[in-house]
């Protein structure tokens, strides 16, 4: 019995893993353009892939190399970000490059879709997004950003500097072993039949 009870107790002081939060940069990269790109930040890895193009590294972030502007995400453009088995359950401080009319793109997670709508404007803009509004969002490991018309009716693009992104806490390997060691311990003690 004492050895099931210091096996409990293990387990529950060892269950204090904490979520991470990590912030990814895109702003400063630079290079050719690529089918796939892979940047580990925190601990935790990412997978960008476009559709319409490849992966590109604008002057203010990641874009998509197809048109309408072959270093923005553009209409019929989309930017999945995916973190394989880790999964998230915030999404915020999306970075993203202001121009002089109004931007739309979407963001989709796990089916879930939400169109956003950049101000005017020059520079870069912090755009936060609330995922009480996305039902998927807990436990959801990719996300996609898929560029829109903006209200305007013209064609148009962003480019992604950078985003927040909390990560579900992994119970540590001591509460795992003591969760099997309590199992173990039972499965032993059960009475056999007669």
């Amino acid at each position: 019995m004492k050895v099931l009870l210091l096996a409990i107790a293990f387990g529950l002081f060892s269950t204090a893993a904490t979520a991470a939060t990590v912030f990814y940069d895109f702003s400063t990269l630079s290079g050719p353009n690529q089918t796939s790109y892979t940047q580990t930040t925190g601990g935790v890895g990412v997978t960008v892939t476009a559709t319409g193009g490849d992966v590109t590294f604008g002057a203010n972030g990641l874009g998509v190399s197809g048109k309408p502007n072959k270093t923005s995400l553009g209409i019929g453009e989309s930017l999945t970000f995916d973190f394989g088995t880790v999964a998230f359950t915030n999404l915020s401080g999306l970075v993203v490059e202001q121009h002089k009319k109004e931007q739309q793109f979407m963001l989709t997670i796990d089916g879930a879709s939400q169109t956003y709508t950049i101000p005017a404007g020059n520079g870069s803009s912090t755009m936060t997004f609330d995922p009480s509004t996305l039902i998927a969002l807990e436990g959801a490991t990719k996300f996609t950003l898929s560029g829109l018309t903006d209200t305007k009716g013209k064609k148009g693009g962003l480019q992604l500097g950078g985003f927040t992104i909390t990560t579900v806490p992994i119970p540590t390997s001591g509460a795992m072993l003591a969760s099997a060691l309590g199992f173990v311990y039972l499965r032993r003690r059960k009475p056999k039949p007669d």
